[in-house]
């Protein structure tokens, strides 16, 4: 019997894999971002420098997405940080398990367009974006 694997998330999975995709760069220590090492975003998440002051390191990552590692990435912040739960801004733990977010990422045209649009309009598209992913399983 074929099925469909079939997740309405009104953009958490989207928030979720843009989280695990960038961890290292959401929080690299940029000068005014952090003031307590317990914040779950730098301060500037929402502001129109959090992707310019950090470009450098978007770009690299975006062209080892586009390189296809996005899968990779995902497998090594999943199992450093899905069994303590760590928080951070966007992700959602229980959402889906690691094999699923690996599989999303996999089959994804936007794979590396969508992380870059996010990096640059987190703020204003955090409200409005509707998503919904299907996985075909035999």
């Amino acid at each position: 019997m074929t099925w469909y694997y079939r997740l309405h998330s009104e953009g958490r999975i989207v928030y979720t894999i843009f989280g695990l995709l960038f961890w290292d760069i959401i929080f690299t220590a940029i000068p005014g971002a952090f003031e307590t090492p317990f914040q779950v975003a730098p301060l500037d998440i929402n502001t129109d420098t959090f992707y310019h002051s950090r470009c450098g390191l978007f770009d690299k990552r975006l062209a080892e997405i586009k390189e296809g590692k996005a899968r990779e990435i995902i497998r090594n912040v999943d199992s450093k940080h899905r069994d303590n739960q760590t928080l951070c801004a966007g992700v959602r733990w229980d959402l889906v398990e690691r094999d699923d977010l690996e599989n999303i990422v996999e089959v994804s045209d936007n794979a590396s367009s969508l992380p870059r649009y996010l990096s640059l309009t987190r703020r204003t598209c955090s409200t409005s974006v509707a998503t919904s992913c299907a996985r075909y399983l035999e």
